[in-house]
C-alpha cells in the first residue's frame, strides 16, 4: 500500500514538471503575451501583405516594450506572421532564451560595437547604407565579449551583392593563408611535399570566388593551430552551395559537400541576394546539423539549399603525418560540437557589396515547441496587448 502511494506521488510530480517545462518553453519563445485567439485571427486576416507586426505590452508606468515582430507575408508560411529580426529578415529558429543576438547596423561606425573586427581590409560605407569590400580575400568576424559565453547554435544571416570577380596578379589562391596575414605557406618540418600539395588543393573551400559564413571558430594562425576550427557554409558565383570543416589551422581541412542551387541565370553576379547558415547539435551534442537558406529574389523568402549532419565520418583529407603534426589531440573526423569565440564573414576574389549582416544564438529545433499557426504560438490571457503593424518593402 505504502509503496502504491509512493509511485503515485511520483508520477503527480513528474506530470506537474511536465507542464512546468512545457509553459516554460512557450514562455520562452513568446514571452508573456497577453491576447486572445480570436483577437489574433482577426487582425492578421486584415493587414495586408508585406507588414510587419509588433506585438507589444505596457508596463505599469506606460513603459512599451516590443515582446516580439512577425513579418507578415500571404506567400510564406500559409499566410500566417512569422518571426522576424531586428531588419525585418526572416528568422529561421528563434533567438534562445537569454542568447546573444549582433547586428550590423547600416548607419553606424563599422567598429563601434567593439566586437565587430573587421582588420584593415579596404571596406567602405555606400550612398544606400550598405559596405562595399575591394579586398581580394574578406574576413571580418563577430568576437565573444570577455566573460560572455563563446558563440555555439547559431543562425547567421547576411544580405549581399556580387559586382565584380577578382583574380590579383601574384595572390595565392589558397586563401585560407591569408587569415591574420599569416604566411602563404606553414612552414613544418613534419610536412612532406605531397602533404603540402593536398593543403593547397583541400585548402580552398572552392575553385571559385564565393562568399562564406563561418562559425565555432578561434584564432586562425601558426601560432595556435588547433584553436582555428570551424564550420564553413558558402556559395559561389556560380551557384553552388558548399560546406567544408577545418579540424586544425591549416592541416585539418576536409573536402567541401556542395550542392547545386537552382537559381536564376545560375549566378550570383550583380543582384542582392540573402544568405543564411544554421549551426547546431543535435543527438546529445554528438552531432552537428548545418543548413543553408538563400533569398535568390530578396524578397524575405528563404529556401533550404543545404542539409548536412556530420556524425563521425567527415575526415580530414590531409596525411596522417600532416594531420597528426599539430598535436591537437583530435581525430581526423573530428565533430565540431564545441563552442567558439569567433563568427565570421568572408569572402574570396569578388568585389561586393553587403548589409543587414547578424548573428543570433539560437533554440534548437529539438527542444523548440512546434505550433501551426500564430493562435496556437501565443498564449491566451487578457486582452492589453497591442499589435502594431508597419508596412514594410520586401527585403
Amino acid at each position: 500500500m505504502i509503496s502504491r502511494i509512493i509511485l503515485a506521488t511520483i508520477l503527480a510530480i513528474v506530470l506537474l514538471l511536465s507542464i512546468v517545462f512545457t509553459n516554460s518553453i512557450l514562455l520562452s519563445m513568446v514571452g508573456t503575451v497577453d491576447s486572445t485567439s480570436k483577437k489574433i485571427n482577426n487582425y492578421t486576416n486584415s493587414v495586408k501583405n508585406n507588414t510587419q507586426i509588433n506585438i507589444t505590452k505596457a508596463d505599469s508606468n506606460a513603459n512599451v516594450s516590443v515582446l516580439h515582430r512577425y513579418y507578415f507575408h500571404k506567400n510564406i508560411n500559409n499566410g500566417s506572421p512569422i518571426l522576424v529580426d531586428k531588419f525585418g529578415v526572416r528568422e529561421i529558429y528563434p533567438t534562445k532564451t537569454g542568447g546573444r543576438e549582433w547586428f550590423l547596423l547600416n548607419n553606424s561606425d563599422f567598429e563601434a560595437d567593439g566586437i565587430f573586427m573587421p582588420a584593415n581590409h579596404n571596406i567602405s560605407k555606400q550612398a544606400d547604407g550598405s559596405w562595399q569590400s575591394i579586398d581580394p580575400a574578406v574576413r571580418v568576424k563577430v568576437s565573444t565579449p570577455s566573460g560572455a559565453t563563446p558563440w555555439k547554435n547559431v543562425e547567421i544571416t547576411g544580405y549581399l551583392k556580387v559586382l565584380n570577380i577578382i583574380y590579383p596578379l601574384k595572390h595565392n589562391r589558397s586563401s585560407n593563408n591569408i587569415e591574420n596575414n599569416s604566411t602563404l605557406n606553414r612552414n613544418n618540418n613534419n610536412s612532406t611535399q605531397s602533404d603540402q600539395k593536398n593543403k593547397k588543393e583541400n585548402n580552398d573551400l572552392t575553385n571559385n570566388p564565393a562568399i562564406v559564413w563561418y562559425a565555432r571558430s578561434g584564432r586562425h594562425n601558426n601560432n595556435a593551430p588547433c584553436e582555428g576550427t570551424s564550420l564553413k557554409g558558402g556559395i559561389d558565383v556560380n551557384g553552388t552551395a558548399f560546406w567544408q570543416k577545418e579540424i586544425w589551422h591549416t592541416g585539418g581541412y576536409t573536402a567541401s559537400k556542395h550542392t547545386k542551387v537552382n537559381i536564376i541565370n545560375n549566378s550570383i553576379l550583380g543582384r542582392w541576394i540573402g544568405w543564411k547558415v544554421v549551426i547546431y547539435n543535435i543527438n546529445n551534442n554528438s552531432d552537428v546539423k548545418m543548413e543553408s537558406y538563400l533569398d535568390d529574389r530578396k524578397n524575405n523568402n528563404w529556401t533550404k539549399v543545404e542539409n548536412l549532419v556530420d556524425n563521425g565520418s567527415w575526415n580530414a583529407t590531409s596525411s596522417d603525418r600532416e594531420f597528426y603534426s599539430a598535436n591537437c589531440n583530435k581525430p581526423r573526423d573530428y565533430v565540431v560540437t564545441n563552442s567558439g569565440p569567433i563568427v565570421g564573414f568572408r569572402s574570396d576574389y569578388i568585389k561586393w557589396n553587403f548589409k543587414d549582416l547578424s548573428v543570433r544564438e539560437i533554440q534548437p529545433p529539438s527542444v523548440v515547441l512546434k505550433t501551426a499557426n500564430i493562435t496556437n504560438f501565443l498564449s491566451t490571457k487578457s486582452d492589453d496587448t497591442t499589435y502594431n503593424s508597419n508596412s514594410m518593402s520586401p527585403k
